[in-house]
């Protein structure tokens, strides 16, 4: 992990050709305020997720 910061939810992934989970709202926003700098174009951000033993 590249910055030690690690957040753990779960959730149900959605589809729109390529697979999507939402973080809960509260988490997403304390995201957004603490690592607004690491934004890409359309407000996206990179991150690694672990599901069983796949990254």
């Amino acid at each position: 992990m590249k910055n030690g910061i690690k957040y753990e939810f779960s959730a149900t992934p959605w589809q729109q050709c390529w697979y999507f989970v939402s973080p809960p709202e509260e988490m997403s926003n304390e995201i957004r305020e603490n690592l607004k700098f690491q934004e890409e174009g359309w407000g996206r951000m990179k991150a690694i997720a672990k599901i069983g033993d796949s990254q």
